[in-house]
């Protein structure tokens, strides 16, 4: 039995019908590689069944500590309804790109049931109409819950489902020993030892919440790095009100990609795609007559895994806003401005440590973070939360040799992100063997032309690169 940290605990608290906290991948997949006729959905079910061992997400359930006194627990079930957890469905007519996003963005805006293991998959056929797939292609949308997964424990769980070849059989596994639910009477009791502790966990944390503002404040004065503000709200920063969601997506050969960071010294592939987004974005203002002054702000989500003094918990992962200049209207001195950017704000991070987000949520007793948030939503302060950035990136980068599952060849990946605050668009970079996609997270009242937004995408990739090479 695993008890979530109080940043897993986050995106529970902060769950509500307008906000749903899950992160969603899709993979496109060809057929025409396996040895049968026809991919069946049973054996797409079968599949699933025979590799649940490989990846303790499929078989974990959460386990609420009575009346919030804790945060709540994680155990292995042995009674996972695949039948429900899997469903088939396919694309409605004329079944084209654009139908697929309609559809996608509508599974991505339901909610996952957390009193079932929390992850649901669903096979999608009819896409014989989208441009750029081959006849019979099919896709799978994978959603599981922030509580359980981040964006590299989403990776690992696909990895589990996915094969190098497309001929490789299930071998025998090793069974993951199931837990039986634990009792009120446990829970309250574990409920009482931690509070009793809470006071010297709370210390030792207030501690490192000092050190770190100490050498946050230390390094701003010695290297000039003033806090970015957020001063000016695009129409992406009123707050989300609707859970309908709209996606969209540019894919591109991640090889255009990496010459461009080639041709610029010093650039990261995440500074040219901070590059792209923020042409992207200024673009999609210009249309709408609603472009800023300032500078925008891009929040940048960091994988902490490797480098957190925090083992345990199912989230590693920070965010830094960092200003994507902009008012700097020439491609190539923005990536330049944008790649110097990120290295200072990456070298703050660093230096002020990474935990600080985590080490502040253990400091406050977790029923007081309970009521907090509570009392946010009944004063509908959470949707206005101001999370200092004009819109979102993560990057999630996946295998870059072929994959296959029940012997058909995965041909492109896509990923969809939660919204939180004031924050009504968030970008996310998924990399698949040659491909690159860029897609974008937003709300149906924000972006009502998502086919623009994309094609605002694809433009300010061709800006970018024709101004580099």
């Amino acid at each position: 039995m695993e008890q979530l940290t109080a940043l897993d605990a986050l995106s529970l608290k902060t769950e509500r019908i307008a906000t749903p906290q899950h992160i969603t991948q899709v993979f496109i997949y060809d057929p025409s590689t396996t040895t049968t006729e026809v991919v069946r959905f049973k054996a797409i079910l079968d599949h699933y069944r025979n590799r649940q061992d490989l990846s303790p997400i499929f078989r974990r359930k959460l386990v609420r500590v009575p009346l919030d006194l804790d945060n709540p627990y994680l155990v292995i079930s042995d009674n996972v309804d695949f039948e429900y957890h899997i469903r088939h469905i396919a694309l409605p007519k004329p079944g084209d790109w654009r139908q697929l996003c309609i559809l996608m963005s509508r599974l991505h805006s339901q909610s996952i049931d957390t009193t079932r293991p929390m992850w649901q998959v669903y096979v999608i056929e009819g896409l014989d109409n989208v441009e750029g797939f081959p006849k019979g292609a099919f896709a799978i949308l994978t959603k599981l819950h922030h509580a359980v997964a981040d964006g590299r424990a989403a990776l690992e769980m696909l990895e589990a489902i996915h094969d190098p070849s497309p001929g490789l059989a299930d071998g025998p596994h090793e069974a993951l020993s199931h837990e039986s639910e634990p009792s009120t009477l446990r829970l309250l009791i574990k409920a009482g030892k931690n509070s009793a502790l809470q006071p010297w966990k709370s210390t030792a944390k207030v501690s490192d919440i000092i050190q770190s503002m100490r050498r946050k404040s230390s390094f701003r004065k010695q290297h000039g790095a003033a806090n970015l503000k957020q001063n000016e709200k695009t129409i992406f920063n009123h707050g989300i009100k609707s859970p309908h969601r709209v996606w969209g997506a540019g894919l591109f050969n991640i090889a255009e990609a990496l010459t461009i960071k080639k041709k610029m010294p010093g650039a990261t592939l995440n500074d040219v795609i901070l590059c792209i987004t923020s042409f992207a974005v200024e673009r999609y203002l210009e249309k709408h007559e609603a472009n800023i002054k300032e500078s925008l702000i891009a929040g940048v989500a960091v994988n902490t895994r490797e480098i957190s003094k925090h083992k345990s918990g199912q989230n590693h992962a920070t965010g830094i806003a960092v200003s994507v200049y902009s008012n700097i209207k020439d491609p190539v001195k923005r990536l330049q401005a944008i790649s110097s950017e990120t290295v200072l704000r990456k070298e703050q991070m660093l230096h002020q440590g990474v935990d600080l987000m985590s080490d502040v949520l253990e400091a406050i007793p977790s029923q007081l973070l309970a009521l907090s948030f509570y009392s946010a939503d009944r004063l509908n302060l959470l949707n206005e939360q101001n999370m200092g950035f004009h819109y979102m990136t993560t990057n999630i980068p996946g295998p870059r040799t072929p994959r296959y599952m029940v012997g058909a060849k995965v041909i492109a990946g896509f990923g969809m992100a939660p919204l939180l605050g004031t924050t009504g668009l968030t970008f996310v970079i998924t990399s698949y063997c040659d491909k690159l996609a860029i897609s974008f997270t937003s709300v149906r009242d924000c972006v009502k032309d998502p086919d623009y937004l994309e094609r605002c995408v694809y433009d300010a990739f061709d800006t970018v690169r024709d101004a580099v090479l």
